[in-house]
């Protein structure tokens, strides 16, 4: 179920729709992307391409703030990728909170980023 009353900048929306257009990756990584952004589409209601351009910025940010590469993740363990996965889920909360029209939505942002994450726990953390 979409958290329906979610409200973001449309200009943001649309410039992550374009720029997730224009990306070029590496097959592995278009696939996390996907899966992330699958779980994510469920509670944001935006174009799932806009999500995955959100993503996109989201690992790049990860990327540089952990020091790692999004190879690693699939050779990592389960409580190592559950951690990374949640840490991309932190940053893309953070990058979301940004273009929320109303700021009163934080919480329930939040609370959608949280379900994406126990989603992820409950079904692909064990892989």
């Amino acid at each position: 179920m979409k958290i329906i009353d979610l409200k973001f900048r449309p200009k943001s929306v649309k410039e992550a729709e374009e720029y997730y257009k224009t990306l070029h990756v590496a097959s592995d990584q278009k696939y996390i992307i996907i899966a992330i952004s699958k779980l994510i589409d469920k509670y944001i209601p935006i174009p799932e391409r806009a999500i995955r351009g959100f993503i996109w910025k989201t690992i790049r940010e990860w990327q540089l703030q952990y020091k790692t590469d999004l190879s690693k993740l699939s050779n990592m363990n389960s409580a190592e990728r559950v951690n990374a996965v949640k840490q991309i889920i932190e940053i893309f909360e953070t990058m979301m909170k940004r273009i929320l029209i109303d700021k009163d939505q934080e919480p329930a942002l939040k609370e959608a980023m949280q379900q994406a994450l126990n989603i992820y726990n409950e079904k692909f953390a064990n892989r």
